[in-house]
């Protein structure tokens, strides 16, 4: 499976497809320009724009993995099972059924699309859908902007604020508790098996510039600080608080 030039939708289907919402935001834009009072025509009508945008963006985002999931699976085989016949200990293929087209509902900075892709199944290998995969392998849309801004923020609920004010990507507190820590856990992994790698070694630190295969030279200092710390006591009345908001 991959995706070359065949899986991919001209553009112009696009456009085809969303006529109407486009012609809808451009008009409403045009609306909030022209009834600015002079002297004030950027700024009493930038706000309005902004909010536009943001409704509109998602609807377009959707529909154009739409259209690619649609042009992507009308280059797929149909899966087949790989099954060992016990008496010959030949393969045999045997397609797998087609359950029809479902729902995926993936969570991204334009907001939570709903995806719908081809589902097929097996009563030796289960169910699947391949063009998951595709969409969104990793399931990282949200993480590259949301963990940052937690960094900055006294609380989940205050960085959901800012998540939403900053990218007008709106999620609960509880559902940014737990992609921050799906992250923080990633990073540790990372640490421990190596596959982040340090920002310098020792080779990259000479005592003397003028002589790179000499003798290296690192300098190492700690600085003292008060770091707050979460008790158990008071994860457990987080969490109370949690359970009762649910």
């Amino acid at each position: 499976m991959n995706t070359d030039v065949t899986s991919k939708f001209d553009p112009k289907q696009l456009s085809e497809s969303m006529k109407v919402e486009t012609d809808s935001y451009l008009g409403s834009v045009m609306q909030a320009v022209n009834s600015a009072p002079d002297g004030k025509w950027i700024a009493a009508s930038e706000e309005q724009e902004r909010n536009f945008f943001v409704e509109f963006r998602k609807p377009v985002f959707e529909q154009a993995v739409r259209q690619r999931i649609d042009v992507a699976e009308a280059t797929f085989l149909p899966p087949n099972d790989t099954i060992v016949d016990p008496l010959t200990k030949q393969l045999h293929g045997r397609r797998q059924a087609n359950n029809g087209r479902q729902s995926i509902h993936v969570l991204t900075v334009k907001g939570r699309l709903e995806l719908k892709r081809r589902w097929w199944h097996s009563s030796t290998m289960g169910s699947s859908s391949p063009c998951d995969a595709l969409i969104d392998g990793h399931g990282e849309t949200v993480t590259i902007m949301a963990a940052p801004l937690n960094n900055t923020s006294t609380a989940f609920d205050c960085a959901e604020d800012n998540l939403a004010s900053t990218a007008q990507v709106s999620m609960s507190g509880e559902w940014l508790r737990k992609l921050i820590i799906t992250t923080g856990i990633a990073v540790l992994e990372g640490q421990l098996t190596g596959a982040v790698p340090t920002a310098f070694q020792a080779s990259d630190c000479p005592a003397d510039l003028t002589q790179p295969s000499g003798p290296t030279r690192t300098y190492a200092g700690v600085d003292g600080a008060t770091v707050p710390a979460i008790t158990d006591v008071e994860k457990l009345k987080r969490r109370e608080k949690i359970k009762h908001k649910w």
